[in-house]
Parts: C-alpha cells; sequence; structure tokens
C-alpha cells in the first residue's frame, strides 16, 4: 500500500518541482514585468518578442535598439515596461544568468 502511494504521489510532487519556477516567474517580477525567453530580437523593427515565462503565451514589446544590444533569441530576459495603449513599451530590459 505504502509503495502504491509513492508511486502516484512522486510523478505529482516531481511536476509541481518543474513547474515552479515558470509559475512563478512574473508574479516575481511585480505588475510591470515579465520574465521569459526571447524568441525573436529586432532591432530595425524596434521589437523584442518573449516566451512568458509564467503563461507560455508570446508577448512582444516595442524597445530601442540600445536596449536590445546584446541580446540574442534563447536568452532569459526581465522586462519591464508600460503600455501605451494595446502596446507594450519597454522600459528596462535585463539578461537573466
Amino acid at each position: 500500500m505504502v509503495r502504491n502511494t509513492w508511486l502516484i504521489g512522486a510523478p505529482f510532487v516531481l511536476h509541481l518541482l518543474l513547474l515552479a519556477p515558470q509559475v512563478w516567474a512574473c508574479s516575481a517580477a511585480g505588475p510591470n514585468g515579465h520574465i521569459g525567453e526571447a524568441v525573436n530580437v529586432n532591432p530595425s523593427a524596434q521589437s523584442i518578442q518573449i516566451r512568458d515565462g509564467q503563461t507560455g503565451s508570446p508577448l512582444t514589446f516595442r524597445a530601442t535598439p540600445e536596449q536590445l544590444s546584446g541580446i540574442s533569441p534563447g536568452d532569459r530576459v526581465l522586462i519591464t515596461f508600460t503600455k501605451d495603449g494595446e502596446t507594450l513599451v519597454a522600459e528596462k530590459i535585463k539578461t537573466l544568468r
């Protein structure tokens, strides 16, 4: 009986541990912050698209070429932003290691 409980419970606990960093990512960034993986960095279009660490959804931010300097697809970033209508405008972008 104990062994059956362990076999059922262990995958559940493992699942929670693996998802925990993603679930807490944007909540930890605050109300005007997102943490995620850079998917598309386009200085000429002045934009960066990330895969949100909490929801997995793509988010696109307007950003200056200077803000995008040194950021590559695959980098994990913290973006603090404001909204201009429906547009998300990056105020600060920090690469996380």
